[in-house]
C-alpha cells in the first residue's frame, strides 16, 4: 500500500473515531465537534477559500474539492475559490464570507499565486494567520492546508512550494488549527495533476476533499 492509499484509508476510518464512545470527534489541534462553540455559526455549512484550485479550474463543477465534500460529508459547502488570487484578496474576502454564510468551518487553501508573482513567504504566512485568526475569532473552525505539489511549466515554484509548506505547519502549530497536508497527500503522485503541472484532476481534487473531511465532524 502506497503512502497515499494508507492516507486516504486513515481519513475515512478516523472519521467515525470513537464516535460511540465519545458522542463525537474532534481533530487535533482546534477542530470542530462537539466540544466547539460555533456561536451563531451553523456546523453543518462549510466556506472554501482559495484560489482557482478551489474554484476547480478545467474541471466539471461536481468534480472540484468543494462538491466532492460537500458529497462526502453531506454539509452545505459554498466555493468561494476564486482564479488567480492571492493571500491578500483571501484577507479581503473573509470577513465577508464568514458574515454571509456563518460557516461552522472555513477552509483555507492559498499561496501558489503568490509565490508564482514573487511574494516574499512571510507576507504569505502573515496573510494565511490573519484569515484563520478572522475565523476563531468568529467561532468558525479554520483548516489550513499545505499546497499541492507542482510539476512540468511549474516545476521552477516547486521548491519555494515545499518551504511554503513547512511554514504553513509551523504556523498553524502556533496557532492551535488542523493542517490539511495536501503535499502529504498528494505523495508526490503527478497523475493527481493535470498537464499544467498546478491544478488538481479530478482525482486530485477528491484526495484534497478527502484530505479536509477528516478534519470536519
Amino acid at each position: 500500500m502506497n503512502r497515499r492509499t494508507a492516507l486516504r484509508l486513515t481519513a475515512w476510518l478516523a472519521i467515525p473515531c470513537l464516535m460511540t464512545l465519545m458522542g463525537g470527534c474532534e481533530g487535533g489541534g482546534g477542530g470542530g465537534g462537539s466540544a466547539h462553540d460555533f456561536g451563531d455559526n451553523d456546523p453543518n455549512v462549510i466556506a472554501c477559500l482559495g484560489d482557482s484550485i478551489t474554484e476547480g479550474y478545467l474541471l466539471a463543477s461536481a468534480d472540484s474539492y468543494p462538491a466532492q465534500l460537500a458529497a462526502i460529508t453531506g454539509k452545505t459547502v459554498y466555493n468561494r475559490g476564486v482564479g488567480g488570487s492571492r493571500t491578500f484578496e483571501g484577507v479581503s474576502a473573509v470577513g465577508t464570507v464568514l458574515n454571509r454564510y456563518t460557516p461552522g468551518y472555513l477552509l483555507i487553501l492559498y499561496g501558489v499565486n503568490d509565490l508564482i508573482h514573487g511574494a516574499s513567504q512571510d507576507s504569505i504566512i502573515t496573510n494565511l494567520r490573519t484569515m484563520i485568526q478572522a475565523a476563531k475569532a468568529n467561532s468558525t473552525v479554520p483548516i489550513i492546508a499545505t499546497l499541492t505539489p507542482t510539476y512540468d511549466s511549474h516545476t521552477w515554484v516547486a521548491d519555494d512550494v515545499i518551504a511554503l509548506n513547512g511554514q504553513i505547519r509551523t504556523m498553524a502549530a502556533e496557532e492551535g488549527v488542523d493542517v490539511a497536508d495536501l503535499e502529504a497527500a498528494f505523495d508526490a503522485d503527478a497523475s493527481l495533476i493535470l498537464v499544467d503541472g498546478l491544478h488538481p484532476s479530478a482525482s486530485g481534487a477528491r484526495v484534497i476533499a478527502e484530505t479536509f473531511a477528516v478534519y470536519i465532524d
